[in-house]
């Protein structure tokens, strides 16, 4: 058998007979890691060389505390495996990952653990996965780190690209039966329905300083994970397409902490919590949970949604958001922060200390339940909820360059209100406060430390809370008087609002200018663009409608068009196609036979073009349809044309762009900026699309191709 490995032992007082501490293993490009993977014992170390590795990491034995198996890729280093998962950790303890580049084959995990404890992933990147649902698994993990990673591109196609299972898109990290573990400066994008989940098994994870930068989809769901801080993340470039449904992170969290994060320039609503029910799992909803220190600016539609879908039972249930900021929200429509129906009760939902901006005081910037109020106005209806906030401007440093922390001069510094009091007078280690749900306590996972508080001026470390007895356990004798302040650190007379306290190096850390989605676009509909084509355009969970790529029937250039076509749909599961056609089965409904594209920040001043071939069959409904964003006053939808047969319902026609259903194909330009003279007061648009209002019919289809946005000539 060739030999496949360099053995070198990395030992002190190695005598004959003696079994070797530790051994070093370098792995070169081209030879054999199953060998290896046999051998490692707690304490060895593998060395993957530069180059270009074929294989897979699936160690035979755990390490040991003190001892773990470490897996390190030198740089260069890339491992790739199209057979079976890249890396395969199952019911392992103490193994080490260390700057391993991993992509992986069509159909085939990034990296697959299972019933692990004390496994470490650091300074790695899964990159370039298709063809399967989250590349990226957990099922089973507790005392696990997850540290510096990137995870970047997954897409799942339809079974044959000309099928009938419409838009594409996958998951890319999903965690199941975690507990106690960190996920620290994780940095996910381009996942087509949710780069980042945790789901409702698991408990007591910390998620710190995490890019959330989508890109394709939603950002992230948490779904009634118990337990969790999730603090110093940026959350940024949300995008409505592929088959997220929508933009909104969903964060149903219990007895948790969301605190110092920075929510920015995503395309549409950026995180919601409305509570709703998914069949075989428990209601999802908010509860019990402390949200504080946040900034939210320039995001599409408003910053924040909070509905309680209540039907006989209560969900959304005591919460507390405080010294948060929401400004300059929605820039093509009202500058809304906050939307919360009737359901949601003031008194289990409270927001104190928070500044509430739109672009000028007084502006709408709460929607409650179809009423667009100012600050005052919901102060007045909703005092149990909406007393003690503040409408100013925090005025940011510098926003344009992502700097979103306060001007030594901006009236928000000093306007936080206290976190909690101490409940009585007392002396020693153990405090009684009124609410001990903002602090952390470590959960008990290693090498991590409670939060630094300030008890009046004086401070001390958290080393245990208690939730029932509103107890902080400190890691110093202290004294203190009753109703004493009790907060984390600030710099002035009183904590400032936001993601960042002047003066301390707190919140988020931007390095450079995130970016955001493009407005310019273009694509061809060829299968070897597939990313172009089902990343960015929606076209499910709108009625019986969905995409396909066609590589059947003639296209308008090269092989592939993008066909919308009308299409049953499981009824318990609104993303899962049945079939195409009229079925007995399944009772016909009407179509809106719809898809469209929404690059963020759309101004049609900028980009007011776009170009296209479509094919239309004889009486099918096409119209083309411009949407702004939510104006009190204002149509959502206007259309500016369409095939003989479309409806546009209650929305304004213009009818300036006639389509031609004879079958043929056709190419047409379409100036947006028509739009415009039914929203005179915005260039932002929301969204460009296909669309008719609930007329199409069973077996009905239409294609369009070589779609470009053009900028202003």
């Amino acid at each position: 058998m060739k030999k496949t490995l360099l053995h070198s032992v990395c030992a002190i007082g190695v005598c004959a007979g003696m079994q070797l501490a530790a051994a070093e293993y370098r792995v070169s490009a081209g030879m054999d890691l199953e060998e290896v993977n046999q051998k490692v014992q707690p304490g060895d170390t593998v060395i993957l060389s530069k180059g270009r590795h074929v294989g897979q990491i699936k160690p035979h034995r755990s390490g040991e505390p003190g001892k773990p198996i470490v897996y390190r890729g030198e740089a260069g280093a890339l491992l790739y495996n199209d057979k079976v998962s890249v890396i395969e950790l199952h019911n392992l303890a103490y193994i080490t990952l260390e700057n391993l580049a991993v992509t992986a084959g069509p159909g085939k995990a990034w990296f697959d653990q299972v019933n692990c404890k004390y496994i470490t992933v650091r300074k790695c990147s899964f990159t370039n996965a298709s063809g399967l649902w989250a590349p990226f698994k957990v099922n089973g993990a507790e005392f696990c780190r997850y540290e510096d990673i990137l995870a970047d591109g997954c897409i799942k196609a339809p079974e044959a690209l000309d099928g009938r299972s419409g838009f594409t898109g996958a998951n890319l990290m999903d965690i199941h039966k975690a507990q106690k573990c960190v996920f620290e400066r994780i940095h996910t994008m381009r996942g087509g329905h949710t780069p980042f989940v945790q789901w409702y098994t698991c408990s007591d994870n910390v998620i710190r300083d995490c890019m959330f930068d989508s890109r394709w989809a939603r950002n992230f769901e948490f779904f009634n994970a118990p337990g969790m801080l999730i603090e110093r993340c940026v959350i940024v470039n949300a995008y409505h397409g592929a088959s997220s449904a929508d933009t909104g992170a969903k964060l149903f969290i219990h007895n948790s902490i969301f605190r110092r994060n920075l929510i920015v320039r995503n395309a549409d609503i950026p995180l919601v919590a409305n509570s709703y029910t998914y069949p075989g799992m428990p209601p999802f909803s908010i509860r019990d949970s402390r949200l504080y220190f946040n900034t939210w600016s320039e995001n599409g539609t408003g910053g924040f949604s909070l509905y309680d879908a209540w039907q006989g039972e209560q969900r959304v249930l005591n919460n507390v958001f405080k010294n948060n900021i929401w400004s300059r929200n929605n820039p093509g429509g009202d500058p809304i922060c906050l939307f919360v129906n009737r359901t949601v009760r003031g008194e289990e939902n409270q927001f104190r200390g928070n500044i509430f901006f739109g672009r000028k005081t007084g502006d709408p910037v709460i929607w409650h339940s179809g009423q667009y109020l100012s600050l005052e106005k919901a102060s007045f209806f909703c005092p149990e909820m909406f007393k003690g906030n503040y409408d100013l401007d925090p005025e940011f440093s510098d926003p344009d360059q992502d700097q979103f922390s306060l001007k030594e001069t901006s009236p928000a510094r000093n306007r936080g209100v206290a976190l909690t009091v101490t409940r009585s007078a007392g002396k020693g280690r153990t405090v009684e406060v009124a609410d001990a749900r903002y602090f952390y306590d470590g959960f008990g996972i290693p090498g991590e430390k409670g939060d630094e508080i300030r008890i009046g001026t004086k401070t001390a470390r958290v080393v245990a809370r208690d939730l029932e007895k509103n107890t902080l356990t400190l890691d110093r004798d202290l004294a203190w008087v009753i109703h004493e302040e009790v907060n984390l650190p600030f710099y002035g007379s009183a904590p400032d609002p936001g993601a960042y306290e002047y003066g301390m190096e707190t919140g988020p850390f931007l390095k450079d200018r995130v970016g955001s989605v493009p407005s310019d676009y273009k694509c061809d509909y060829e299968p070897e663009h597939i990313k172009e084509w089902a990343a960015w355009w929606f076209a499910g969970r709108q009625g019986p409608s969905a995409m396909a790529l066609d590589l059947k029937e003639p296209a308008a250039k090269g092989k592939g068009s993008a066909k919308v076509l009308y299409v049953y749909r499981h009824p318990k599961f609104a993303d899962r196609v049945l079939a195409v056609g009229y079925s007995d089965e399944h009772p016909a409904k009407p179509s809106n036979l719809s898809c469209y594209i929404s690059p963020a920040n759309w101004d049609v001043t900028k980009y007011p073009y776009v170009k296209f071939f479509y094919r239309i069959p004889k009486d099918v409904p096409v119209g083309l349809t411009v949407r702004f964003f939510g104006k009190a006053g204002r149509p959502e939808r206007v259309y500016l044309g369409g095939s003989p047969a479309y409806s546009s319902g209650k929305a304004p026609r213009a009818d300036l762009y006639p389509l031609r259903d004879d079958g043929k194909w056709h190419e047409i330009t379409v100036d947006l900026r028509k739009a415009l003279q039914f929203a005179p007061d915005t260039a932002i648009i929301q969204d460009f699309g296909f669309r008719t209002e609930g007329n199409g019919k069973p077996g009905q289809c239409f294609w369009f191709d070589e779609f470009e946005i053009l900028p202003e000539k």
